[in-house]
């Protein structure tokens, strides 16, 4: 489950850079939201080795 939500926040992260890119917004407006998303995305990969290293033990 972890991995699935993080390869779905990481989509998000990934669509909101193409929309800059593409020039459908701009840097200033997805600031925040691209940092909360990059938090989040370490967050879960860390929940996710936690749990992996939780069920082998």
């Amino acid at each position: 489950m972890w991995s699935t939500i993080v390869v779905g926040m990481f989509a998000g992260l990934v669509g909101e850079l193409i929309g800059v890119k593409l020039g459908i917004s701009n840097w200033g407006s997805i600031q925040i939201s691209f940092y909360l998303y990059f938090a989040l995305i370490v967050y879960s990969i860390w929940k996710l080795t936690f749990e992996l290293k939780k069920r082998r033990d």
